[in-house]
């Protein structure tokens, strides 16, 4: 079987060489699921990086019995791809480069961001709280541009602004959410009860990178009408969290039969994340917004308006 060799690169300059044989399909559902989940990533059908050294390599082999190696500089993974790469591994990238870009003073936010008339903001929330239909209204009835759908990779800039500097503009969805996306999209890609696609150029930013001026920690319910904006002490306690994504660090593998630890965080991270986020208050306003998805688009489009 001839080998296929694929490489993985992300920001600041990392690289992962991925292998596998021939019999496994790594086609436009891989590589759509790879950039809905992993922020600035680029895939090359090829081998290694500029200089011939990955920084990892991930070596699938196929076998019936199902577990994950650790080597010195690499992964092997041992399991039945046959029917298709599997959604595990495309949180397992995630992981990996999460760590790695923490380690260097960038992290891999759960967000939406989104922005018009050059104000960024992002849509903060855990899975289900409503950030993709929030997003999508926003495109589609007010005019905003994505810069993120999913994953926001930010940092803090020398004058103390949080900054965009890569995201995921793969769009997944529900397939109950398919119709809203109409107007916005091509046909999508299938997985489990879920379908990946990319919006139409027209819908999406041309930034490279962005200035956070808002933060929106959203929750869709129609039952409510909520919008405040919180103060220092409340948004540190409110956004520190976020930073380190802890929820999708640590990723089942096969079935729930094994789990690659994606490691914790140490406290001079945590405080140099602590120190740099109260400063960049000075420059960010941060709200609690619930309600309906009307109410939601309709206050945050009203605050871009006004800017």
């Amino acid at each position: 079987m001839t080998p296929q060799a694929i490489t993985l690169n992300f920001p600041l300059n990392f690289a992962i060489l991925l292998k596998l044989n021939s019999e496994v399909l790594f086609g436009k559902r891989e590589e759509l699921l790879l950039r809905a989940y992993v922020p600035g990533i680029k895939i090359k059908k090829e081998s290694i990086k500029r200089d011939g050294k990955p920084d990892l390599i991930i070596d699938y082999r196929f076998s019936k019995e199902q577990k994950i190696l650790y080597k010195k500089k690499g992964i092997v993974i041992m399991d039945n791809w046959s029917a298709g790469v599997p959604v595990y591994f495309f949180h397992l990238i995630y992981s990996i480069s999460h760590q790695l870009l923490l380690n260097k003073g960038h992290y891999a936010m759960h967000s939406v961001c989104v922005g018009k008339k050059n104000q960024w903001s992002l849509l903060l929330g855990h899975t289900g709280v409503g950030k993709s239909s929030s997003m999508i209204k926003l495109l589609s009835n007010y005019g905003f541009k994505l810069f993120s759908s999913n994953k926001t990779l930010v940092n803090f800039s020398s004058s103390s602004r949080l900054v965009a500097s890569a995201g995921t503009q793969t769009v997944t969805y529900k397939n109950s959410d398919k119709k809203n996306l109409e107007s916005l999209t091509e046909q999508g890609v299938g997985f489990v009860d879920r379908a990946a696609c990319e919006l139409f150029g027209k819908f999406l930013a041309t930034n490279k990178k962005v200035k956070i001026n808002s933060v929106y920690l959203i929750r869709l319910n129609p039952a409510v009408k909520e919008f405040v904006k919180l103060n220092e002490i409340e948004s540190l306690v409110a956004l520190f969290p976020f930073f380190f994504d802890h929820i999708n660090s640590d990723i089942i593998l096969f079935g729930g039969k094994d789990l690659y630890n994606g490691g914790t965080v140490v406290a001079d991270i945590k405080k140099k994340v602590l120190r740099s986020l109260k400063k960049s208050l000075k420059y960010l306003n941060v709200y609690t917004l619930n309600g309906s998805l009307d109410f939601v688009c309709k206050i945050i489009n009203e605050h871009h308006e006004d800017k």
